[in-house]
């Protein structure tokens, strides 16, 4: 019995793209510096292995020329974090069909304040972020710190991710998985899911 909805949150309830970001902060060495946030150093900071300013420290380490470039970067990224209100809207009709909702997102702190102060989690039932335990899908013991935490089992979950790697590794632990390759179609998709459990 399907009793649960567990979100990811990138391209599934909010909009995020990394070229959108580098792009409008930086009009020189773009894809070097993409490469350096993104290749890898992203990850860390969605874990809380660094801060802000560790962040901006780095960047200018590897980048000293580029200093006011990166320093708006960190501290405005998140503003390139745009919900998507129509999913999230969605989530109050799942909440009065009886289902609880979840979170289980690889995000860093700050951007988690920036998507409550947006309502993004105002109906939710509760959320995992990867900062708080830092540890990042696909690694299974996010998974297992969510079901720990909130008493869930896994077959009794719906899991919607736009990572391929992350829903294979929700699938192996028996959760009802869906890959979310069009944000467009998330409530059409978990409408379709629902009808057939």
């Amino acid at each position: 019995m399907l009793k649960n909805i567990v979100f990811d949150l990138g391209n599934v309830l909010v909009k995020f793209d990394s070229n959108e970001l580098i792009y409008s902060f930086f009009n020189k060495r773009q894809e070097e510096v993409k490469s350096f946030y993104f290749d890898s150093l992203w990850n860390e900071y969605d874990q809380g292995l660094y801060s802000v300013e560790e962040m901006i420290e780095k960047g200018v380490k590897q980048f000293p020329e580029l200093e006011l470039c990166i320093k708006k970067l960190m501290y405005h990224w998140t503003e390139f974090v745009i919900p998507l209100k129509d999913n999230v809207a969605f989530i109050k009709d799942l909440k009065r069909l009886g289902y609880n909702v979840y979170i289980l997102s690889n995000i860093p702190e700050d951007d988690t304040k920036y998507l409550r102060s947006c309502g993004v989690f105002d109906n939710i039932d509760g959320g995992i972020f990867s900062y708080e335990y830092k540890k990042i899908k696909p690694d299974p013991e996010i998974f297992h710190i969510l079901l720990e935490k909130y008493n869930l089992k896994a077959s009794e979950c719906l899991f919607l991710d736009d990572r391929k790697d992350n829903v294979v590794a929700a699938s192996n632990l028996r959760f009802k998985t869906i890959e979310v390759k069009d944000s467009s179609k998330v409530i059409d998709l978990i409408k379709e899911k629902i009808s057939e459990v």
